[in-house]
């Protein structure tokens, strides 16, 4: 071997303690990077789904029909519905009458008898 190719053995010999030691921790390093961004991107992916699948589901439920709200109901039909209101308590106020008219009779009729 050349006198040049010792030196260079015996350096990296002297040496190699510490050299083990860099690669050592450059190997931890680039594992922790690769796991942290491995771990990101799983991480990213979970959420995109998850929020997919959350957007999906609203539009799913704000496409169901809301059978308790009556906001299809238009207001006044065209003067449809204040009409029926008043036909409707008309009619209830004379279906009351009618019913205090016919006690009234059967009280007389008993009365009489």
């Amino acid at each position: 071997m050349s006198v040049e190719k010792v030196n260079a053995y015996k350096e990296k010999k002297t040496h190699r303690k510490e050299n083990l030691a860099k690669e050592k921790s450059r190997k931890k390093r680039n594992s922790f990077l690769t796991k942290g961004v491995a771990a990101l991107c799983a991480a990213a992916i979970i959420a995109a789904i998850g929020f997919t699948g959350y957007s999906q589901y609203k539009a799913y439920e704000d496409a169901l029909p809301d059978y308790n709200v009556t906001s299809q109901v238009v207001s006044d039909f065209a003067g449809v519905t204040e009409t029926e209101a008043a036909d409707a308590a008309e009619e209830a106020d004379a279906a009351a009458e009618a019913d205090e008219e016919a006690e009234a009779g059967e009280e007389a009729e008993s009365a009489a008898e």
